[in-house]
């Protein structure tokens, strides 16, 4: 307020005074003086309209304002983007969740009070596993694990059907054996989820119109109750999942990172794997001059392919891996027709090894050497494995890289 006072009493005196008494030059003096005093105070007032603009700058002012760089650090996860685990492995590796199903299956089972009942897995790929059953004492029945069309009656029934007068049952619930007990009517439901895996209830009877409609309506809450509760069970455990994976990350990258020397590092890396991965062998390999590599580190099987064995990289699996620069997963090596060496044309058998995964160890888009994990199992290791070890590996790489500059310059 006082700023404007003093400039309009500046400007009432620059306009109505006179200044001529003091003569020409001294008349030109004092307006100039005026006219300085004025752009001063309109300069005052300018600087604190600008910094009244900053304080009061909003929070989506900010954020805009914000590198580029900083806001890219900023990440958030969501467990809707996580991939979910397999129900299959779930209920394999937390019995707690098989619990939850039969206990499911009784309160259905006192809910209809069925003569037979069956709580069946199917994997994505169509394979079927009995998960539970309850049958009627003397009963013959076998469970038939390649085709079962009440299966197929109920996918084409959006998940539930009630049928009271049973015709085909030989060939529609081909459980029984004992043609004494032939069903005449039957219930069944399925529980879809996100994997393409499904479980499905069924309850059978032996006589006509058994089933009650009106318990349809409980027994899909009842559904819908189970369908959540796993859903949210495997989007729980792959978050956890996720979180151990990137500690996992954290973990050899701290033991690599005190590595002074290639021997120091590959041997970081070897335990970290052994705790890892379940193999019958592991091997570490680096490429040398011309067209060949030598094992640095083997852990495991007790065959000839040792430390300090050389071989010929484009007579056998392993060196592949490093020749073409690509990582390779065969479920079983000893399944085609003709024999697949490991690491040269010479060899006669492959010591029991089945499952081959292998990634290279990649500098500057070659590949410089190899992690191999071997298993005798077939189809021990999956798509994930594979996709972890690389991750584990590139770090290793990077581990490698820097050890054979610090050589280049201390040496």
């Amino acid at each position: 307020m006082f700023k404007f006072i003093r400039i309009f009493l500046l400007v009432l005196i620059g306009l109505f005074v006179q200044f001529d008494f003091l003569g020409a030059a001294g008349a030109v003096i004092i307006k100039l003086v005026l006219l300085i005093g004025i752009s001063w105070e309109l300069y005052e007032l300018w600087q604190e309209q600008e910094l009244r603009k900053k304080d009061t700058l909003d929070e989506s002012d900010v954020i805009s304002s914000a590198p580029i760089e900083e806001e890219e650090k900023e990440t958030s996860i969501s467990i809707f983007d996580i991939a979910i685990y397999r129900l299959k492995t779930l209920i394999e590796l937390e019995g707690k969740y098989l619990d939850f199903l039969r206990e499911q299956f009784a309160l259905i089972w006192n809910l209809i009070l069925p003569h037979n009942g069956y709580l069946i897995y199917r994997s994505e790929n169509g394979r079927l596993r009995l998960l539970h059953q309850k049958i009627r004492a003397g009963v013959d029945w076998h469970f038939k694990n390649d085709s079962l069309p009440v299966l197929d009656f109920v996918d084409q029934h959006n998940g539930m059907l009630v049928e009271n007068t049973l015709l085909d049952a030989d060939r529609i619930i081909p459980f029984y054996r004992d043609k004494s007990y032939r069903p005449q009517a039957f219930l069944a439901f399925s529980t879809p989820f996100h994997t393409e895996e499904k479980l499905y209830w069924i309850f059978d009877a032996d006589s006509n119109d058994f089933f009650n409609n009106e318990d349809v309506p409980v027994i899909l809450s009842i559904n819908g109750n189970i369908q959540n509760m796993l859903e949210l069970a495997l989007k729980e455990k792959k978050l956890e999942d996720f979180y151990l994976y990137e500690q996992d990350k954290v973990e050899i990258a701290k033991a690599l990172n005190v590595s002074q020397t290639l021997d120091q590092a590959v041997e970081a890396f070897a335990q970290f794997l052994t705790k890892q991965f379940e193999a019958s062998k592991l091997t570490i390999a680096f490429r040398t001059e011309g067209n060949k590599a030598v094992i640095h580190k083997s852990i495991g099987l007790d065959d000839p392919f040792k430390q300090g064995y050389e071989f010929v990289l484009d007579e056998g699996l392993n060196g592949w891996v490093i020749m073409k620069n690509k990582p390779y997963l065969i479920d079983n090596i000893d399944k085609g027709d003709y024999f697949i060496p490991r690491f040269s044309r010479s060899e006669k058998t492959n010591y029991g090894i089945k499952c081959f995964l292998s990634v290279p160890i990649e500098q500057e888009n070659a590949a410089i050497g190899l992690v191999t994990l071997e298993h005798k199992q077939d189809n021990k290791y999956k798509e994930l494995d594979k996709e972890r070890l690389k991750t584990f590996t590139e770090i290793f790489a990077q581990t490698v890289n820097r050890i054979k500059q610090e050589e280049k310059i201390g040496g």
